[in-house]
């Protein structure tokens, strides 16, 4: 009786140590994964960059001209690398233990958003959402890529503010107003996704308005959080010159409808665990104006039904939904693979809260819930197992490129121009960027200098990385590399002139950007650098790194 009598009184800590426990036996498999692509650049960065204000007058590289704005993260980075140094197992370590704590912040979050809609176990409902958080079969990348830091630990802090929001909402507390503030503020200075939490505040305040829960103090802290969100943006231009633009698009473009059938995209990603993605984005590319129609008419059904209803809480948690899906939409995913889940990580949270209460008030018997909640969770297991693997082969690739380096027999500082590298292994990251800092690091006195990291990369897949895809032979000026069996095995953009290069991808597919054929033409700087040997051409070939002769 007294160990029952422990555990309810300290029921939070067992909950966070459940959570901890599943998150390392799901994930634990990770912490002998390798390197991969943009965690080189993090870690390069952090150990070249200073700390000083300059962090926070310019982007995330230490530049004045675009790119992301996330001080915060830099040091994060800077504070672990101190520690770690190229251990990568700590920092898995670290993505594991985080992503317990998010879960755990969802769990507590979930407890008050349930006690404000007075559900019956509201304690219990809160726990399965947490259960779920940690189970749900699209947070594989965002843990098992320490590149994707940039989506875990701002998810932290946004849930702090929100729990601390709702803390003061239930107590009047003004401590708890400094306190949310304070945790959006830091939530932003981490990564720009955190925009949308002003926008789900106001919608929480209308709810609380509808239901009578009228506050006095509602004209000092809410507009405190979009005078601290134009704050952020005012910063953010002056260290990037950026207000609006995002990665992958430095200026801000309107594009209505693309942006509405990006939300049955997501939603569709979510539900289906990405596999379906493809399929989706198919129906994106071709029907766009009809899907974003069906989206909107599917909405506007949805919310005057819960209008006439006088559902308002269910209302509240799906439109918040909605709001979260905002920043990542404008973004979007990989169209062909499973990357880029990560943008899935905040708008998950508002789904499971929206899912669980929907669960909750299923009239089906318990015993039928408890047995569909087994299944998923078996499930899940599985498609994660199947998502795993794939970060684990590209993390043996990514291995494996970097030990054939020295087979090259290359003197120290050799220049190089890099082309037709791997850039994801079915989704999870390879070497898209970042091989120069990569054998920076592994080959501190022998490493090359790659001069040019041109934007062409193959389409590599568990079964085809070792594979011979693309003959390279003498073409006039340069060279031609045709696909041994004529598919469609290369990526990156049309035509481009870029660093000493001009090349072109010949029987291009713009609907998934591949092709089977590399054209590529040095200038004539290029070609004196390349005829005398200054500057070697390095591509991948047949799981392993090769210099073009």
């Amino acid at each position: 009786m007294d160990i029952l009598e422990k555990i309810k009184k300290h029921r939070s800590v067992f909950v966070w140590l459940i959570f901890l426990l599943l998150s390392f036996l799901i994930y634990g498999t990770t912490l002998n994964d390798f390197f991969l692509s943009d965690d080189w650049h993090w870690l390069y960065l952090a150990q070249q960059r200073v700390v000083d204000w300059q962090v926070f007058l310019t982007n995330y590289a230490g530049q004045k001209a675009g790119g992301s704005y996330n001080p915060l993260l830099f040091l994060f980075y800077k504070f672990f690398y101190s520690i770690f140094g190229i251990k990568y197992f700590w920092y898995h370590f670290v993505s594991i233990l985080v992503h317990s704590i998010n879960a755990f912040l969802v769990y507590f979050l979930a407890k008050q958003v349930f006690v404000v809609g007075k559900l019956k176990c509201s304690q219990n409902w809160a726990i399965l959402t947490g259960l779920l958080f940690v189970f749900w079969p699209v947070q594989v990348e965002i843990i098992t890529w320490m590149a994707a830091w940039a989506h875990l630990f701002p998810l932290t802090f946004y849930l702090l503010s929100l729990v601390f929001y709702f803390s003061y909402k239930k107590s009047s507390k003004t401590r708890y107003i400094f306190l949310t503030l304070l945790f959006f503020a830091v939530a932003l200075l981490t990564k720009e996704i955190a925009i949308s939490l002003p926008f789900i505040i106001l919608f929480w305040e209308i709810y609380f308005y509808s239901i009578g829960q009228k506050d006095k103090k509602i004209i000092f802290y809410l507009p405190a959080y979009f005078f601290l969100l134009v704050l952020f943006f005012i910063l953010r231009y002056v260290s990037t010159a950026v207000v609006f633009g995002y990665y992958g698009r430095q200026e801000f473009q309107i594009d209505i409808s693309p942006w509405i059938a990006n939300i049955a995209v997501f939603i569709s990603d979510i539900v289906t665990f990405s596999f379906f993605r493809t399929e989706a984005y198919k129906a994106a590319y071709y029907l766009t104006d009809a899907l974003a129609v069906f989206v909107l008419v599917a909405l506007a059904i949805y919310f005057y039904y819960l209008f006439i209803k006088k559902k308002w809480l269910i209302f509240t948690l799906f439109i918040t939904f909605i709001i979260s899906l905002g920043p990542a939409i404008l973004v979007g995913l990989h169209r062909t693979s499973f990357a880029g889940e990560r943008y899935l990580y905040l708008p998950l949270v508002f789904f499971l809260l929206w899912f669980v209460w929907l669960f909750s008030k299923w009239k089906i018997g318990y015993k039928f819930k408890v047995a569909i909640l087994i299944f998923f969770a078996l499930f899940s297991v599985v498609v994660i197992e199947y998502k795993k693997n794939l970060w684990q082969e590209a993390s043996d690739l990514s291995r494996q490129i970097i030990a054939s380096y020295k087979n090259l027999d290359l003197p120290p500082g050799q220049k190089l121009a890099t082309i037709a590298l791997p850039d994801n292994l079915s989704g999870a990251e390879v070497y898209r960027n970042n091989l120069n800092q990569a054998l920076y690091f592994m080959y501190p006195n022998t490493h090359p200098d790659i001069v040019s990291f041109l934007p062409v990369y193959v389409v590599a897949d568990p079964e085809n990385k070792d594979n011979k895809l693309l003959n390279w032979q003498p073409y006039g000026v340069g060279w031609l590399a045709e696909s041994v069996d004529g598919g469609h095995v290369v990526t990156g953009f049309t035509s481009v002139e870029y660093l000493g290069f001009y090349f072109e991808l010949w029987n291009y597919n713009y609907q998934n950007y591949k092709s089977n054929t590399i054209r590529l033409i040095p200038n004539d700087e290029m070609l004196e650098k390349l005829e005398s040997g200054e500057v070697k051409i390095m591509i991948f070939d047949q799981g392993v790194l090769k210099i073009l002769e």
